[in-house]
């Protein structure tokens, strides 16, 4: 049954009042900015999200996105069992922003409707996020360890065509 589609030749519907986005992605700003997202936060670019740990940690997850870019990160057991204590706000939060940095290589910034970024003066912390962050993925199983390598390959492979305009593989 299908539950909903759109025809990309008509603009899309609006579904929800403009303030409620607004203070949707205000809250959501906060979570990577102060909140248990901020392994998230990227230098440079405005970016949202939301951590989430199931029950007895058997899943991890952090759910983000920037002007430009949405994704999901998730971590967890095919077989139901625990992940020894690994949450949203860890392992997760730290992949996306690796691979958001990665994708968002020379694209130009793009706004969040309500979100007002922070100027350098704005903020009195220093950010550690000027260098990339050293992930500890040693309790991740092989094929988890190779899927992320793949996933790197595939941004050089993209940003390697996009500074040459080669065809990619």
């Amino acid at each position: 049954e299908v539950i909903y589609r759109h025809d990309r030749d008509t603009p899309p519907k609006q579904v929800l009042d403009t303030r409620v986005v607004h203070d949707m992605n205000v809250m959501l700003h906060s979570v990577v900015e102060e909140g248990s997202g901020r392994r998230a936060k990227i230098e440079g670019i405005v970016a949202a999200g939301k951590t989430g740990t199931s029950s007895d940690n058997r899943d991890a997850w952090f759910v983000g996105f920037t002007g430009n870019l949405v994704a999901s990160v998730w971590y967890g057991n095919d077989d139901f069992s625990v992940t020894n204590g690994l949450g949203g706000s860890t392992l997760p939060a730290m992949t996306w922003r690796e691979v958001m940095v990665e994708a968002s290589k020379n694209l130009p910034p793009k706004p969040i409707a309500g979100v007002q970024p922070k100027t350098a003066s704005s903020s009195t912390e220093p950010s550690d996020n000027a260098k990339p962050v050293a992930v500890d993925a040693s309790h991740l199983a092989p094929q988890s360890r190779q899927v992320l390598l793949g996933i790197a390959d595939l941004f050089r492979q993209t940003q390697s065509h996009m500074a040459h305009k080669e065809p990619l593989d």
